[in-house]
């Protein structure tokens, strides 16, 4: 039986300047959200390879490289740059009513 979802506000949309990434809550976990060229895109916030915050790091187009140990992920697909053997979860995202919202189960959690 697939879990239902729903979409949760993570932040307003003046809250992530065009070209940056930043930290936010959804449900009961941290994703990594970014904005670019107008849209926003929400990954899992942990590197998979060294543990770094993901949306702390450097963003350059839709590739954002690790503050660990610079390694790139796509914030679109989720693929990772510098090895093809990891990927980042990639979370669905909408904006209403100039709020940004991530999915998530109904019970808060982030698979």
């Amino acid at each position: 039986m697939e879990s239902e979802t729903k979409f949760v506000k993570v932040a307003d949309v003046s809250d992530v300047p065009q070209g940056e990434g930043k930290v936010v809550h959804a449900g009961v976990k941290k994703v990594a959200l970014f904005h670019v060229d107008g849209e926003f895109y929400a990954i899992q916030n942990y590197c998979p390879h060294a543990g770094g915050f993901l949306g702390l790091g450097s963003l350059k187009g839709t590739v954002v490289r690790c503050p660990r140990h610079s390694w790139g992920f796509d914030i679109v697909t989720g693929a990772c740059k510098t090895n093809p053997r990891y990927e980042t979860r990639v979370y669905p995202t909408k904006v209403e009513d100039g709020a940004v919202y991530v999915e998530v189960p109904d019970d808060g959690s982030i698979l």
